[in-house]
């Protein structure tokens, strides 16, 4: 638990909103892709995924950046 804590959590111990749901667009992401391979028998195309993951990736990086507080 506690690395997910430090996955979630800035320096003071506060779960930040922008990285729980970070998190859980991520994972959902993921497995969407997979219940589409696994049950719809969809085929798998990596460049799509990889565009995909890095969109969603990069809107996270921004959404951490915007919500920084300033020193």
């Amino acid at each position: 638990m506690s690395a997910l804590k430090n996955m979630l959590a800035d320096a003071t111990g506060t779960y930040e909103i922008a990285k729980a749901s970070g998190a859980l667009v991520v994972l959902t992401y993921i497995g969407l892709a997979v219940y589409a391979v696994v049950a719809k028998g969809q085929p798998f195309d990596p460049q799509s995924f990889g565009i995909g993951a890095g969109a969603v990736i990069a809107a996270m990086g921004a959404a951490l950046k915007l919500t920084q507080k300033p020193a």
